[in-house]
């Protein structure tokens, strides 16, 4: 009975041990100012969790001049600006010319307060 018991208690320890082993910690954010319209922006930690176990570039959907990069090993979310006058293709994951990127991605953004 008792070894039953111990065996039951083991178990547990190692399943919650387990849990809490894959719950990343909270992730954050650095700003790096490389870009143009990137200071001021709206940028979130959270936009990289989910991409923990791989990484990522992310497009940051309220601001098309900068993005995301998920440093997994850290969990730091980046914002990284394309230098002028490139935006960011969320289909390329690159910096690119304004006029050849989807600029859908971004239905309310004021492009016209964004002349080159």
């Amino acid at each position: 009975m008792i070894r039953k018991l111990l065996s039951l208690l083991l178990f547990v320890s190692v399943v919650a041990s387990s849990a809490a082993q894959y719950t990343p910690p909270n992730w954050t954010l650095v700003i790096y100012s490389t870009g143009r319209y990137v200071d001021g922006g709206y940028y979130t930690a959270s936009a990289c969790v989910g991409y923990a176990q791989t990484g990522g570039i992310l497009a940051n959907p309220s601001n098309p001049f900068s993005y995301y990069v998920c440093d997994n090993y850290n969990y730091t979310t980046n914002v990284m600006g394309c230098r002028s006058p490139l935006v960011f293709d969320p289909h390329e994951l690159m910096c690119n010319f304004r006029e050849l990127v989807d600029q859908s991605y971004w239905p309310n953004f004021p492009w016209d307060d964004y002349k080159d």
